[in-house]
This record gives C-alpha cells, sequence and structure tokens, in this order.
C-alpha cells in the first residue's frame, strides 16, 4: 500500500491537525490506482468533525461519535472512494501507533469494510512536524492489519518520501556503492532514490542511453516497456547491444543489462506496447516515468502519470537534415508534475501526435491531404544525441527530486548547432488532463488513451469545453 499527496491538500492537512493542546482526527477520501496486488491511494478531499462530533478528546486519546462515522463511509460509497483516517500526536511523542491506536484502529476499520464490499481503509499517524509517521491498512481478507509501505508528496519544487517506521523500506541499509554519488548529493538523497520506483517507456536511442544510469543509482524498483525488437539498424544507437543480440526483445535484454548492474534491483519488462492495459496499470505504480518515445505514446503517458499523480519526465531527440547536410540536431526534456498545471497536452506540444488517436481510415485521409507528415521516412538518429538527451533527462530529474531548484523548467530546449540551452514554463488553466478538475490523481476512474481502430473520433478537451 503507497500514498501519494499533492503537496496542496498535504499542506491542508498540516494546518487542519495543527496541535491546539488535543488529538484531532480526519478522513481523507482518495481515489485508487491498483495493479494485481499492489495499491496506491490519491486524496482529494478531507473531512474534518466539528468539537460537537468528539465522544472523547484530550492530549493523549480522541474518539468521534458513531453517527459522524456513519456520514464518511455513506459519503464513501456516494463518491466510490476510499478512506483514509489520520491524527497526529503531541510534541515530543514520535509517530508510533500508541496501544490506545492498536487496539481501536482495527475496530472502527473493521467495521467500516463490513459496510463497504471492497473499500481500501488505511490509518496514518503523524509526529507534529509531519516529519515521520507510522501506516496501516485492513487486509479484509485475512482480518490483518498490514504495513503502509510509503507516503509521497508531490511538491513543485521536489518529491518527500516519507517512510513509516514498519515499512521493509524504513532504515534501508546504504550501500557503500553509493559513497561517491552521496558524498555529491548527501547520503538522504541518493537513500530517496532507492525507494523509488522508476519507469522507463521506449528503450531506443534515448531509452537504453539512460536505463544504466538509473540502474546505477539503485532505485527500489524499475518497470521496462518496449515492444520492439533489436534490429541491425538500431545498432548506430543503443547501447549495449551488438550483432549477437539482434531479434532479442528490447525490454528483456535491457532487464538483464540492469540485473548485471544492480543484482538486488528488481524489474519489471514488458515486451508489449505501452498501450496493453496490463502495462498501463503495471506503470500506475511507478513514482517517477521517464517517456523516452517518438510517438503518440507521449500523450498516454502524459495522461497516465496525470490521473496516477506520477511526476513524468518526457525526453525527445531530433534531427533535421538534408541529403546529408545536418539543418537541425538537438532535443527537448518536459517536466510534468502533477498539481503543477503544466503538461503535454494543456502547453499543445505533441498536437501534431493526435492524428494517431484517430481511425486508420481518417489517418489515410489525413495523410492523403497531408496532415501527416513523415509516414514511413527513415529518420536520421545517431547515439551522441541521445546520450546528451538522456543525461539532460536525468539532470532535471536529479535536481527536482533532490530539490535543487526553486521551480523546475517545463521545458528544456537543447540545440546542438547552436550551442543553446534554454528553459521555459507552462501553466495552464483549464487543462481536462492536468487540472483539479479533470483527470488529475482520479485513478482508476480515468480510462487509459490509447489509439482508435474505428471511426468515432477522440479530442482532448479542456475543462471548460468539458462542461459545455
Amino acid at each position: 500500500m503507497k500514498i501519494n499527496f499533492l503537496a496542496v491538500l498535504f499542506n491542508l492537512l498540516k494546518e487542519i491537525l495543527f496541535w491546539d493542546g488535543k488529538e484531532k482526527q480526519v478522513f481523507l477520501f482518495c481515489h485508487r490506482s491498483s495493479y494485481k496486488n499492489e495499491t496506491t491511494l490519491h486524496p482529494y478531499k478531507i473531512l474534518e468533525a466539528d468539537e460537537s462530533d468528539y465522544t472523547h478528546r484530550s492530549s493523549g486519546y480522541c474518539q468521534i461519535d458513531k453517527p459522524f462515522i456513519d456520514r464518511v463511509y455513506n459519503e464513501a460509497i456516494a463518491e466510490q472512494a476510499d478512506i483514509i483516517k489520520v491524527h497526529s500526536h503531541p510534541p515530543g511523542y514520535p509517530a508510533i501507533f500508541s496501544p490506545i491506536d492498536e487496539e481501536k484502529d482495527p475496530e472502527l476499520l473493521r467495521h467500516i469494510s463490513a459496510q463497504i464490499e471492497g473499500i481500501q481503509l488505511v490509518s496514518i499517524v503523524f509526529d507534529p512536524t509531519f516529519k515521520s509517521v507510522d501506516g496501516w491498512y485492513y487486509d479484509r481478507e485475512n482480518d490483518a492489519m498490514l504495513p503502509v509501505e510509503k507516503i509521497s508528496v508531490i511538491k513543485e519544487s521536489d518529491l518527500d518520501i516519507l517512510l513509516p517506521e514498519r515499512s521493509s523500506l524504513y532504515q534501508k541499509p546504504f550501500d557503500p556503492v553509493l559513497g561517491r554519488t552521496a558524498a555529491a548529493f548527501g547520503t538522504d538523497r541518493v537513500m530517496k532514490i532507492g525507494c523509488l520506483t522508476i519507469g522507463i517507456v521506449g528503450l531506443g536511442g534515448i531509452g537504453s542511453a539512460l536505463y544504466e544510469t538509473i540502474a546505477r543509482d539503485k532505485p527500489q524498483r524499475i518497470i521496462l516497456c518496449d515492444p520492439d525488437v533489436i534490429e541491425k539498424s538500431n545498432l548506430n544507437r543503443i547501447y549495449g547491444a551488438t550483432k549477437k543480440d539482434i531479434g532479442r526483445y528490447k525490454a528483456e535484454f535491457y532487464a538483464g543489462q540492469i540485473k548485471k548492474i544492480s543484482p538486488d534491483t528488481p524489474v519489471i519488462f514488458f515486451n508489449k506496447s505501452l498501450y496493453d492495459p496490463e502495462v498501463q496499470q503495471a506503470f500506475t505504480q511507478a513514482e517517477i516515468i521517464f517517456g523516452c518515445v517518438d510517438s503518440g505514446a507521449r500523450l498516454s503517458i502524459n495522461q497516465l502519470s496525470m490521473a496516477h499523480n506520477i511526476p513524468y519526465f518526457d525526453l525527445g531527440a531530433s534531427i533535421v537534415s538534408d541529403k546529408g547536410s545536418p539543418e537541425y540536431i538537438g532535443g527537448q526534456i518536459y517536466t510534468c508534475i502533477p498539481g503543477n498545471n503544466a503538461c503535454l497536452s494543456c502547453a499543445g506540444c505533441f498536437n501534431h501526435l493526435l492524428s494517431e488517436y484517430r481511425s486508420p481510415l481518417e489517418r489515410k485521409a489525413d495523410a492523403e491531404q497531408g496532415y501527416i507528415k513523415g509516414e514511413d521516412v527513415i529518420n536520421p538518429l545517431v547515439a551522441y544525441l541521445d546520450q546528451i538527451i538522456a543525461g539532460l533527462g536525468y539532470s532535471e530529474f536529479i535536481k527536482y527530486v533532490f530539490g535543487l531548484t526553486e521551480k523546475p523548467a517545463f521545458k528544456v530546449y537543447y540545440d546542438a548547432l547552436k550551442n543553446k540551452l534554454v528553459s521555459s514554463n507552462c501553466e495552464t488553466e483549464s487543462c481536462i488532463v492536468c487540472h483539479k478538475d479533470g483527470f488529475l490523481g482520479k485513478g482508476n476512474k480515468v480510462p487509459f488513451l490509447t489509439p482508435k481502430e474505428d471511426k468515432e473520433d477522440r479530442n482532448l478537451l479542456t475543462v471548460l469545453e468539458s462542461t459545455e
């Protein structure tokens, strides 16, 4: 069980639970992301009790009356939401469940579970500074309280990871291999990467240059997907592959390369497209996603990352050449942070890629009218440019996760021929993908964006357009 907070709601929670001399409880309503036996909850609403709703409230314990609890689960049913119960301990006390919590929490969560089939129920407690936490969730099948693995707080300028004391990640030993990295950034920051599941979509030139850097920093887990096999034409730019690897699936090949570099790092790989439902479900459990594709899959990753509260780094390289004479060599990195009002859709970065979500007949008509450029054209690609873009992309990831910048640039643009590296930002108030009233944080309630096989058109609307 994992919990992903957007900073706005997390800061509001801290304000509501600010210590006033007595303990206080609130309930969070959450959307859900799930894959097999993994679940991530995305809190979106706080339900706060009035003073009159407490049967007892003191410096060491508080209890809410039954009518308010009934209101909680009735609203959860109406909103089809999961529930997190939250309270904080007095100053000087650690964020560890007390004997009273250990007695009362199972009773309460068991009671609510009996009223709502299939609901996810969690209880967490913070210290007054909200820097340490304890957490467990109710496993109805086994009638057991199991540990919450981690809590992520997605901020504009960094990513906080809070580990409950009962989590298997708590006090994870530091790998001395990372000593020189820690000398540069600090042990705590380097250990943060060790708590992240990182996904890479696309293992061509950029993805193959990126995977090794990620593997050497030893994240908690890596997820890979690419439906293609290694071809002879790839060998000018994909790293680690040789002639003897021609015909092997890229995802499986690079999963093996990662295990050579970091044998203890679990790897999930898919020799499938991101458009496969199982693949998309698996990526909903990542804390970071890198997109290294040159197709409309960028828009699918973008929508997935916003719906499931996952920071997304979109990497792309391009060469424009006329009969062997290069006119442009460069690329860009887009940093899309959920809750930051900036994503590929609202910026219109890849509007032309929407053609991929049109039906085959519609695409044929578009191509005949000249609306789709470059189909069936071999694009020039080289290894050194892919390596530059991969390095810049990882740099933007490091700056964000480590909190090394006040605000990450939405776009970093690289032009090799003009020796130019520039950054820019984008903000919107009406994007249906990244706006709080659109897909943001809705989890499993947002359908995956996939190319169409019929004639029905699908456009990415703004929030304002969708409500007209």
